[in-house]
């Protein structure tokens, strides 16, 4: 992933549904992380005495560039789930970017131990050649 994924922008569909427009298609790990966040049982303190809990049955599910959330009206998505949004977009890009870390270390890892492994990749290619199927 190269770029991260961002909120473009709110729309709202012919169906009512609040939409957070995003910069690009997110892929499924992206999008798995983002469900994590989302699922977790925090809730978020404002600055006032009162405390609100997101409302998190809200988030419904990813459409293409988009994050789609049920039930909730664009003050109720300003209030109680923007900030737990913007949270989870951050948390799912820093994810993302760590596998995709990880992930490159062990292919790097694995070509320098390609080169040691290279005479036994040979004998095999050379074995599996000599085998025949009637």
């Amino acid at each position: 992933m190269s770029t991260s994924i961002v909120a473009e922008g709110l729309d709202v569909d012919e169906h009512g549904h609040v939409l957070v427009k995003l910069n690009d298609t997110p892929p499924d790990q992206w999008m798995e992380a983002f469900r994590d966040y989302w699922g977790r049982p925090e809730t978020i303190g404002g600055t006032s005495v009162l405390e609100f809990t997101v409302k998190k049955e809200a988030f419904s599910h990813f459409s293409e560039k988009t994050i789609v959330f049920r039930g909730v009206d664009v003050d109720g998505f300003v209030a109680h789930c923007k900030a737990f949004t913007q949270d989870a977009l951050k948390y799912a890009n820093e994810e993302t970017q760590r596998f995709e870390a990880e992930r490159d270390a062990r292919i790097r890892a694995q070509a320098a131990s390609a080169g040691r492994d290279q005479k036994h990749i040979e004998a095999e290619k050379s074995k599996a050649r000599k085998v025949r199927f009637e």
